[in-house]
């Protein structure tokens, strides 16, 4: 009875983006590469003056949830693939990325445990990867604030469910890095939430997603 708890409320505590996966052959990466980068020009067709693929061997996405008790929570990271556009003035103007949640990792359980907290991730409770492969970033628009510092303005797709997001990153020509959280929730994405569930206690898991991004360009 104790570990059938444990492994419930550990895999409830999980959170994570839905994507498809971007390894299965050459001539795969080539083609949704190509419609990755069509995807830019109607963002900032004035504007973009130059895209660039990201590296996905050096770019990843770190993502952690909470049990709202604050108590030890879980982490992982998913795999991204995208382009990046400048304008003439090698500022960030548009960017488009998909995320792989089919090969998202979990990096604090081993074993059992954690094929269990993965393969309860791609369920129905959380992100459905069966139905819904894909995670897609689009960067709508963006202001410069500082030499390096950017606020960004970008339409997140989960689960087939298209919501707004504002937050800052930090553009140093080769690498674009930002941290924020999203309400997972707005996405549908609401098992465990006491704003949804009673009487979770223990088990309740925090609304927010929290991200650590690194993209390579």
């Amino acid at each position: 009875m104790q570990k059938t708890f444990k492994l419930i409320a550990i895999s409830s505590l999980a959170l994570a983006l839905s994507g498809c996966s971007w390894f299965s052959s050459t001539g795969e990466i080539q083609t949704q590469n190509e419609s990755l980068a069509n995807q830019i020009a109607p963002i900032a067709s004035l504007e973009v003056a130059e895209s660039r693929q990201l590296n996905q061997e050096n770019s990843s996405i770190k993502w952690r949830g909470e049990v709202v008790t604050g108590l030890k929570g879980h982490e992982g990271t998913i795999p991204v693939s995208g382009f990046v556009g400048f304008n003439s003035s090698k500022e960030l103007v548009a960017g488009t990325f998909e995320l792989d949640i089919s090969n998202l990792t979990n990096s604090d359980l081993e074993g059992e445990i954690q094929e269990t907290l993965l393969d309860h991730l791609k369920s129905e409770d959380f992100f459905y990867t069966e139905s819904y492969p894909s995670a897609n970033l689009n960067i709508t628009s963006s202001e410069k604030l500082d030499e390096n510092i950017y606020s960004l303005t970008a339409d997140l797709t989960i689960k087939d469910q298209t919501n707004s997001i504002q937050f800052k990153a930090e553009v140093d020509g080769t690498e674009i890095r930002s941290q924020f959280d999203i309400d997972r929730t707005r996405w549908g994405v609401t098992y465990g939430s006491g704003n949804f569930f009673d009487n979770l206690k223990d088990s309740a898991i925090k609304d927010e997603i929290m991200f650590d991004i690194k993209l390579s360009i």
